[in-house]
């Protein structure tokens, strides 16, 4: 941001502190003297490579506040890339908050360079300072090196933002392995549930017929034990002979008169193929193979059959 007021100008720059808190700095400027402020006073930098160049002092000053801002910002840039070299060691394991944290420094580094890079643009196009053309070149310089270290953060960006997608990969590995497992297991259940069903159905055909021949051995059973008693050893054989047959038959005819039963023995091919199918699932059945299993494998126990030593000699005549 640039001030101008009663002939004087002020420019509003920054530097970060090890711990990237931005340290307000300003040049400021009344025409004919230049002076970088910061909040302690007057700023004198560690290095004045405008020495070196033979600048003027107000361009000088200016200057050196700009080398002082890229140098400055390198530092920083340094620190997020040592941090960022420790997540690298173990990526899949790195954590968010310190990731966040990288990316929070390198905004800040970011957002400072922007504005000295704006602010040294409206220097070279306004002339709002005193810089005369033999600084030019060196100024131009100095642009140059901003914008440089302004694409490094945009490299540590995305660095930072690359281990964020690597372990969202891994975490997303990890609920597909997870998943599959959940399926596996929830096949698993469903084959038992299945075989249970099968076993069941199967007691269910066992119950059913135990149930039908108990109901008709019941009726002849109960007329055999009540004729058989010494009351009824009058009774006339062939009228004992008839009670027994009735009885036997009676329920077999109520049997085949009801259509439930009927339908059920209808279908009893179709519930039997059913089963079949079903049969095959269960773990004590073996798989059922091509051929003569038995005998192939009574083969291959007892192994190739010696010849006798004599298969070779010719036929004996008579």
């Amino acid at each position: 941001m640039i001030n101008r007021r009663h002939g004087q100008v002020m420019v509003h720059l920054a530097d970060l502190d090890p711990q990237f808190h931005a340290r307000p700095m300003a040049l400021w400027s009344d025409g004919t003297r230049v002076e970088v402020l910061t909040e302690a006073g007057v700023f004198h930098p560690e290095l004045t490579p405008s020495t070196e160049l033979h600048l003027p002092p107000g361009a000088a000053q200016v200057f050196d506040a700009f080398v002082h801002l890229s140098r400055n910002a390198l530092e920083r840039i340094e620190d997020v890339d040592r941090g960022l070299a420790e997540l690298e060691k173990d990526p899949l394991h790195a954590p968010p908050l310190k990731v966040m944290e990288l990316k929070r420094k390198v905004a800040s580094v970011r957002e400072e360079l922007g504005r000295g890079i704006t602010a040294l643009a409206d220097l070279s196009e306004r002339r709002l300072l005193p810089v005369p053309e033999v600084a030019v070149g060196p100024f131009r310089s100095v642009e140059q090196e901003l914008l440089r270290l302004r694409e490094m953060t945009s490299s540590t960006q995305l660095s930072l933002s690359d281990l964020f997608l690597i372990r969202q990969t891994e975490q997303a590995n990890q609920l597909q392995i997870m998943a599959n497992r959940m399926t596996a297991v929830s096949n698993r259940i469903a084959e038992l549930a299945n075989i249970s069903n099968i076993r069941m159905l199967g007691l269910s055909y066992v119950t059913l017929i135990l149930s039908v021949v108990a109901t008709v051995i019941l009726f002849p059973n109960t007329a055999a034990t009540i004729l058989g008693m010494p009351s009824a050893a009058n009774i006339d054989p062939i009228i004992v002979w008839m009670v027994l047959v009735g009885s036997a038959t009676a329920p077999i005819a109520w049997f085949v008169s009801q259509k439930w039963i009927r339908d059920l023995f209808k279908g009893m091919v179709r519930y039997e193929a059913r089963v079949e199918e079903g049969m095959t699932d269960l773990p004590e059945r073996l798989p059922e193979v091509e051929g003569d299993y038995s005998e192939s494998r009574r083969s291959s126990a007892e192994g190739p059959v010696a010849k006798p030593r004599n298969s070779a000699l010719p036929p004996k005549g008579p």
